[in-house]
């Protein structure tokens, strides 16, 4: 399973933040990979965090950024 970041800058132009490739997509994963990815990415309030929905996202997000909107 590949976890993984991207971010998109004011000219429209897409690039990696972060990655990391797991057995399985699970909270103990997405854990590990919001632990690495905080300091990389404040939590701030105009922040947007777009993602499939997996169940395990929705159970670790709000652990590392609780002012960033999540959809």
């Amino acid at each position: 399973m590949l976890l993984s970041a991207v971010a998109q800058d004011t000219e429209n132009h897409i690039f990696s933040i972060a990655f990391c490739v797991f057995d399985k997509e699970n909270d103990a994963s997405w854990t590990f990979f919001f632990q690495k990815l905080k300091p990389i990415v404040e939590d701030e309030p105009d922040l947007c965090v777009i993602s499939d929905r997996h169940i395990s996202i929705a159970n670790v997000f709000s652990h590392f950024y609780n002012r960033t909107h999540h959809g």
